[in-house]
């Protein structure tokens, strides 16, 4: 998770105001607990043992690259 802290402050932005995407529970977590949004990839790798009933409402899921283009650009939160 210092990572995660460490490359938002070497480009000026704060972890409220960053996406983690990734596709397993250690990605969502990390994103959780640093402040960051969690945006899960279910297309990837680890999303076979994601634990799907902890999402809430405010995390971002994804089927494809290209939904995330889309929920970027259209601002849906």
């Amino acid at each position: 998770m210092l990572e995660l802290h460490h490359l938002a402050a070497g480009v000026g932005v704060s972890l409220a105001d960053t996406l983690l995407v990734g596709d397993s529970g250690a990605d969502w977590y990390a994103a959780r607990a640093s402040g960051a949004r969690p945006c899960v990839a279910r297309y990837g790798f680890g999303f076979d043992r994601f634990p799907v009933q902890e999402l809430t409402a405010a995390d971002w899921v994804i089927d494809t690259p290209r939904d995330l283009l889309r929920r970027l650009v259209d601002g849906i939160d």
